[in-house]
């Protein structure tokens, strides 16, 4: 009866493990529930085992987010729905138990590789969607129509889209790892048919004008097409040219980016007044308003559920200016957001949190996980990235799928693996 059970369990974790990597596919109340099933059946798996120790315990570090939030909270039980940014964290918590307690076997090379796999061709399925949703609800010429220098595109994918609702950050961050991961194909592997995906990668990168990934994807193509291939020194030469070729025609065709960078020029020393706000200089004041609360709350912090009204009342006294009444602005920043809700005590646990995270990375030694973990540090700290479903979801499903990879590979198989299979 035991063994039947495990056996049925294990089956259920070769179609619940991958459908964790469609979660872009779905809102975020669907990829929670299939969360859920990994988690009970993990649970189940591990009573009908009877292995109940936690094999490694470093994963418990990556719990520290959570309990920083909680514990913050629970003096802050005056305020009402107080234990809201307690659910925002929750994953923090729930991600490294249960993926410390599946099998090893659900996380090879092969199984991993298929994953990864699955994730890219969701990405570039949601890429397409969005270009042909955008043209069966308005023509090509709307792509070239601007409003306070963002694109109909951007707007529509952020406001309008009747699926696949995903922030424009975060969705390209998503596919910012899908690119590494086909670049190693191409690279690596001369998967020549993964060019395809680079393209569809970079053009969506390109049409929602995400500054900062923008940025980092021009980084990434043109260091792993120096550094990460085999080609010899003219072959890079031709292709590194022909990516920069690429780069310019999107800069000269692509519409808006050079509106979204100038605007950062325009904007930057011009405070938001009326209606004259963008992105630019409401992140600006929320800077600006996050480093006068960091000030006057350095020692225990306003409190998570506090924070949101502290910020808003900033920009009244501060700004002539409603763009925080149209919408709600945290800090834009994660690292400020643990700081101004909890305090120095706070900072010091996310720093301790964060050592470990970069300690384990450089462990583990692998080139996509390497670049995802960079990726997702960075846009911390112009987005509170960890505090929305999407971007901990991401974070905590790619980082733990690796942390099981290297359960499965001897310190005498590591250079093979990062040479030859996962980068």
């Amino acid at each position: 009866m035991r063994l039947s059970l495990k056996n049925n369990l294990e089956k259920a974790f070769l179609i619940l493990i991958p459908l964790l990597f469609t979660f872009p596919f779905f809102k975020e109340s669907l990829s929670t529930f299939i969360f859920i099933l990994v988690a009970v059946t993990t649970l189940l798996y591990t009573v009908a085992t009877k292995e109940y120790a936690l094999k490694n315990k470093e994963l418990l570090y990556f719990t520290i987010p959570f309990w920083i939030i909680l514990i913050r909270s629970l003096f802050d039980l005056g305020y009402e729905n107080n234990f809201s940014p307690v659910k925002n964290g929750l994953f923090f918590l729930l991600f490294p138990i249960v993926f410390g307690y599946i099998p090893k076997k659900f996380f090879t090379e092969q199984k991993l590789l298929l994953y990864l796999t699955i994730l890219k061709n969701i990405c570039a399925v949601i890429a397409i969607s969005y270009i042909l949703m955008f043209l069966y609800y308005y023509n090509f010429n709307d792509f070239f129509i601007f409003k306070y220098n963002i694109p109909k595109f951007r707007d529509f994918v952020y406001n309008e889209v009747p699926f696949f609702k995903i922030h424009p950050t975060y969705y390209t961050a998503f596919v910012f790892l899908c690119t590494a991961f086909s670049l190693e194909n191409i690279l690596k592997k001369k998967k020549y048919w993964d060019i395809i995906y680079v393209l569809i990668f970079a053009v969506i990168t390109f049409l929602l004008l995400v500054k900062i990934n923008m940025l980092l994807l021009f980084i990434l193509i043109g260091g792993m097409l120096l550094f990460r291939s085999s080609l010899n020194l003219k072959q890079k030469g031709f292709l590194f040219i022909s990516f920069l070729t690429t780069v310019v025609l999107l800069i000269t065709f692509v519409p808006g980016v050079k509106n979204r960078f100038t605007e950062m020029v325009d904007s930057f020393n011009k405070p938001p007044t009326g209606l004259a706000y963008d992105s630019t200089n409401i992140r600006i004041a929320i800077v600006e308003c996050s480093l006068e609360l960091a000030e006057k709350n350095y020692l225990w912090g306003v409190g998570f559920s506090n924070l949101g009204p502290a910020l808003e009342n900033c920009f009244s006294k501060n700004y002539d200016s409603n763009f925080y009444l149209e919408n709600t602005y945290l800090t834009h920043n994660y690292y400020f957001y643990i700081f101004i809700s909890s305090g120095i005590l706070g900072a010091l646990f996310l720093a301790l949190f964060l050592f470990k995270l970069l300690k384990a990375v450089r462990r583990i030694n692998i080139f996509l996980l390497t670049v995802t973990i960079g990726n997702v540090l960075i846009l911390n700290l112009s987005e509170d990235f960890f505090y929305r479903h999407y971007g901990l979801f991401f974070f905590c499903l790619i980082l733990f799928s690796f942390f099981k990879l290297k359960e499965n590979t001897y310190p005498s198989e590591q250079t093979v693996l990062t040479q030859n299979t996962i980068p």
